[in-house]
């Protein structure tokens, strides 16, 4: 189970993460800590202020339950856009020897955003970034996750990027996307979505006794899902980039080169 987290409220954050370890002792759980830049920098683009040094600090609190919990894993997610592309050598850095950070991702800027300029990104810049946490992890100067199957997953995270770059180049869906079959949106309000990117819901699950898949059988649902299997959309969401990438055959023969490779 993953769980990102913005880490301004450090005692809770590590308070509520060690009860879910003490009660999920069979699964593996990680918390990633996002970081979108340094000190100031990470201040103004979360628009709080002292936001960088509460998430050091969350890092401090939860970095003492690696040893007491070996189903815990600590991670680092940067969201890369106009404001922090000229920046992100030394974010790389200094996540690089955050000691006990056993993965850093980066994730595209995606969806509607008070301001859209965050979006003009530098993709030679994106490309850039993402090769250095390719070479990061070819060389074993980063880390990955210790539980079973990481290799894949990181195997996959660099395979992932580089399909998201041939995407934003491309503008098109490379890809079959299994949005709404294999991944589904749920809200706090029980409105089911086939992505975070589409706005056209399926559903409430109060209208259907609480069963996702009579909401699936609707003529709705089956419209919205023909539009997604006939490539009327497409995104560079890392989340549905994995489950297309993870669950489609013709990707494996790539997926292996890129497993192999962190093998050697």
């Amino acid at each position: 189970m993953l769980y990102p987290t913005n880490g301004l409220l450090p005692e809770l954050i590590r308070g509520r993460t060690e009860e879910i370890l003490m009660q999920c002792k069979k699964s593996v759980i990680a918390v990633k800590l996002s970081i979108d830049g340094l000190n100031e920098a990470h201040d103004k683009l979360r628009s709080t202020p002292h936001s960088f040094d509460k998430t050091m600090e969350t890092y401090t609190l939860l970095e003492k339950l690696l040893e007491k919990y070996p189903n815990f894993e600590l991670g680092v997610n940067t969201v890369f856009c106009s404001e922090n592309q000229d920046s992100m050598e030394r974010i790389i850095d200094f996540v690089s020897v955050l000691k006990n950070i056993k993965t850093h991702t980066i994730s595209l800027i995606r969806g509607s955003l008070a301001d859209e300029s965050y979006k003009k990104i530098d993709y030679k810049k994106y490309l850039h970034s993402i090769k250095r946490l390719e070479k990061n992890l070819k060389k074993k100067t980063s880390g990955i996750y210790r539980f079973r199957g990481a290799r894949i997953k990181a195997a996959q995270d660099v395979l992932q990027r580089n399909l998201i770059h041939r995407t934003l180049l491309e503008k098109k869906r490379l890809n079959p996307c299994y949005a709404g079959r294999l991944n589904l949106v749920l809200t706090e309000s029980g409105d089911v979505y086939p992505c975070e990117i589409l706005t056209e819901r399926l559903g409430n699950l109060k209208d259907y006794e609480y069963d996702i898949r009579e909401i699936l059988c609707t003529e709705k649902a089956r419209k919205v899902l023909t539009t997604i299997q006939d490539k009327k959309c497409f995104c560079t969401h890392e989340c549905y980039f994995m489950t297309n990438i993870l669950f489609n055959p013709k990707l494996h023969p790539a997926l292996a080169k890129e497993y192999l490779q962190l093998q050697s």
